[in-house]
């Protein structure tokens, strides 16, 4: 059938994705801390990785780079906190 331009599934993808990125936002403001998204960094051992979850793997390397902060929290995505 004919599939209207804002309802494909790469619009639908990207309004699930800004919807996540809110919500991360409003969790972070309970908690007065603020959230930096990064530039992906793919892995130079593409052929290695074998993964495609892993390819941006070396994404987590920026944390280095923000020394403007006097303390900064990596949180992957996998990741749950309980307390």
């Amino acid at each position: 059938g004919d599939e209207k331009e804002s309802d494909t599934p790469s619009t639908r993808r990207e309004q699930r994705r800004e919807r996540r990125i809110s919500r991360i936002h409003e969790l972070a403001a309970t908690v007065s801390a603020r959230v930096k998204f990064v530039e992906a960094i793919m892995s130079p051992h593409e052929q290695m990785v074998g993964r495609e979850d892993l390819r941006a793997a070396y994404s987590k390397l920026h944390v280095w780079n923000l020394t403007q902060y006097e303390s900064a929290v990596y949180l992957d995505a996998d990741l749950l906190i309980l307390r």
